[in-house]
């Protein structure tokens, strides 16, 4: 049963450090909103587990991914993390069923269990007819939806998209970012949303986490972030 994500976060890269803490609830969705190489990135990487933590906590309801004090470690594997990369990051060598399909059978699931699993997302995210070709024959926003459909597929607690709407060109992000808001809106689990577009996160997201520097500089929704903001970079992304 998807819970709480609570994330305490620190890590060192360099001379990067992020210190971050969230938390999301089940059913809602918060978009991580900053500059390029503020941390959004990072800080989903953590909590998927691909990036350490230096110290900090992790938790999902009652189920502990990362605590350093504790030395609680859960792989990448066995967290109930779904995630979609930018690029999405689909095998070109398979087909949309079984690279919806791949995910439950990295686990062990049996290969008929996982494809009719992996079917009946595609079903429900309007992708049944594509199920036998190659993701190189797909459109940039039906790419988005396999993406999203094998994160789906894991039957994740917690959803996490990186920059999902970057690669697609100007005229057909309006109408996909409509698309996956109506998707997200039937996630149970928590949902976080890395972007460093203002319409995405208004359109996707019902609070926003304003990240500069590795910190969050204001958590509010976008209509507070136009009224007061907090910082120089938010008044200027506003006043665009």
């Amino acid at each position: 049963m998807s819970g709480t994500l609570v994330a305490d976060i620190r890590a060192e890269r360099g001379v990067f450090s992020l210190d971050v803490s969230l938390r999301v609830e089940p059913g809602e969705v918060l978009a991580l909103l900053g500059p390029n190489g503020a941390g959004k990135s990072t800080t989903i990487g953590c909590i998927s587990g691909i990036v350490p933590l230096d110290s900090g906590r992790i938790s999902v309801g009652d189920s502990v991914l990362d605590d350093t004090e504790t030395d609680v470690v859960v792989p990448i594997e066995a967290r109930r993390v779904g995630l979609v990369f930018q690029d999405y990051r689909l095998f070109p060598h398979l087909s949309v069923l079984e690279n919806v399909a791949f995910g439950q059978r990295s686990r062990g699931v049996a290969r008929s269990e996982a494809r009719a699993a992996a079917a009946a997302w595609l079903d429900r995210l309007g992708l049944a007819a594509f199920g036998a070709v190659r993701p190189g024959s797909l459109s940039g926003g039906q790419s988005q939806r396999v993406a999203l459909a094998r994160a789906l597929a894991m039957e994740p607690d917690v959803l996490l998209l990186d920059e999902p709407l970057a690669a697609l060109d100007v005229e057909v992000r309006a109408d996909v970012r409509a698309e996956l808001a109506d998707h997200l809106s039937l996630f149970a689990g928590a949902t976080i949303v890395v972007t460093h577009n203002l319409a995405d996160a208004e359109a996707l997201a019902g609070q926003v986490a304003v990240i500069e520097g590795g910190r969050v500089s204001q958590l509010a929704t976008v209509g507070e972030l136009r009224r007061a903001p907090a910082t120089p970079w938010v008044a200027s992304l506003v006043a665009r």
